[in-house]
């Protein structure tokens, strides 16, 4: 299947083409999924974890910007390792490109040391600091994540890391600021929540005032445009 083409009106990530060789989640069960939205919308089955195979016969060309699996996490623990392998191995034939990754399953990157293509970067979503997030989702703590991401820097010299925060939840501005901080990573995600899930978030003015802290850390930070309705 050719590579879904790059929107600078989406508001996943504008500019990135989307390969999703490894579709579906399992454990996650996060209460704002809009894949589980588009599921239960359109009577899709995308939340089912599967491999496709013919997906390694795609041409991924050359200078693209291509973000892998944005239909699922490829780092849960139900994919089997072999399979991330496949896909990463299939991304090198094609090492022009820049390829990203996200997860909420980051420690599973430590996995894979010496497979990705030489430039890729590596994300970890973090919607807060606070356990709420435990309410929200079966995902791995949010302290698991970054840990497993700041162990994933200390290996992994030639790839950039990327934290999403989306949907960005109520936080506790000077611990979370810290927390991002000593992970320092090379770029920064924010949005909110497009789905309108209920979920507690955060006034316009603490989010502006996380985002002047992180710019002020030397941290690139992209704001999507749905973070519009949190700010104006």
């Amino acid at each position: 299947m050719p590579l879904l083409k790059p929107s600078n009106d989406s508001n996943m990530f504008p500019g990135w083409h989307r390969w999703n060789i490894i579709g579906g989640c399992k454990d996650h069960a996060c209460s704002y999924c809009y894949i589980k939205a588009m599921d239960k919308r359109f009577k899709t089955d995308l939340m089912r974890p599967r491999f496709k195979w013919d997906y390694l016969n795609d041409n991924l060309g050359s200078g693209k910007k291509i973000f892998c699996c944005s239909s699922g996490d490829a780092w849960g623990d139900w994919v089997l390792p072999e399979r991330r392998s496949d896909m990463l191995k299939h991304c090198r034939k094609y090492s022009d490109n820049t390829y990203m990754y996200l997860s909420k399953n980051s420690g599973n990157y430590l996995l894979h040391h010496g497979e990705f293509p030489p430039d890729c970067i590596l994300g970890v979503t973090v919607e807060t600091n606070r356990t709420i997030s435990q309410r929200i989702s079966k995902a791995p703590l949010i302290g698991d994540r970054l840990n497993d991401l700041m162990t994933v820097k200390l290996f992994a010299d030639h790839v950039k890391l990327m934290m999403s925060i989306e949907p960005v939840m109520d936080f506790d501005l000077p611990i979370f600021l810290e927390a991002i901080g000593v992970v320092s990573p090379d770029l920064v995600y924010i949005g909110a929540d497009t789905g309108r899930n209920k979920l507690p978030e955060p006034s316009s003015d603490k989010v502006l005032a996380l985002i002047d802290g992180m710019e002020a850390l030397g941290i690139k930070v992209h704001q999507k445009s749905n973070l519009k309705r949190l700010i104006g």
